[in-house]
């Protein structure tokens, strides 16, 4: 058993600025993602998906094979392709913003 682990802090206001371009809003989000547009949601997402990237340590491809969807207020991550080298046995994450800034935690077991 392994544990992995990624953080990742997004400064909103920075992000903001980023949110402006279409392109890069359609190359990093799933449509069910835009649901709720408020900048500190989508800063918080962007961020677990980073976390995510860190902990399983793969090569960015497309930000859309990963979505973040919440149940109950919890953030959940799919990853849309498996052509991941390690098997998840349990992954957990959690955001969190308040002032300028997201944050996003990855917790992955893997066998």
């Amino acid at each position: 058993m392994k544990i992995l682990s990624g953080i990742d802090l997004v400064q909103i206001s920075e992000f903001k600025k980023q949110l402006e371009s279409s392109a890069f809003v359609k190359r990093i989000f799933n449509e069910s993602e835009l649901e709720n547009k408020s900048v500190e949601h989508l800063a918080g997402i962007f961020a677990a998906k980073e976390a995510f990237f860190k902990a399983t340590q793969i090569n960015i491809k497309k930000w859309t094979d990963i979505q973040v969807t919440h149940k109950k207020g919890k953030p959940h991550i799919k990853y849309v392709k498996r052509d991941l080298k390690i098997e998840i046995s349990s992954m957990d994450c959690s955001i969190s913003h308040t002032g300028d800034y997201a944050v996003a935690i990855v917790v992955i077991i893997s066998c």
